[in-house]
C-alpha cells in the first residue's frame, strides 16, 4: 500500500479491483485509509452505502476496520482508540 497507494479488493463475482489509499498518522501510528468505495465496485447498486476502510500494521499483524457512512472525524476517533489497544492473546 505504501508503494502503490492502492489496496486490492474482490467483488462478489471474483473480479479484482483496486481502491486508492492515503497515508495518515493516527495516534502515532501510520494508517492507510481508502477513498470512499462500494463493496462490489461497479456491481453495487446506486443505493448501496459507501465504505471507508483503514489498515495499519502492528508487529506482524495487519489490522483492518471498515465503516459505512460514518463521519470522518468519528471514524478517526475510533481508529485512534483501536490503534492503542493491545492484541488479544488467544493462547491464554
Amino acid at each position: 500500500m505504501r508503494k502503490t497507494k492502492k489496496i486490492p479488493f474482490e467483488r462478489i463475482d471474483g473480479v479484482k479491483f483496486e481502491v486508492p489509499v492515503t497515508s495518515l498518522n493516527i495516534g502515532g501510528q501510520e494508517v492507510f485509509r481508502t477513498v470512499p468505495y462500494k463493496i462490489d465496485d461497479t456491481l453495487s447498486s446506486p443505493t448501496d452505502k459507501y465504505n471507508h476502510t483503514y489498515f495499519w500494521l502492528k508487529g506482524d499483524i495487519c489490522y483492518k476496520v471498515t465503516f459505512k457512512e460514518v463521519e470522518e472525524e468519528a471514524q478517526q476517533q475510533m481508529v485512534a482508540a483501536l490503534v492503542k489497544e493491545k492484541a488479544i492473546d488467544l493462547k491464554k
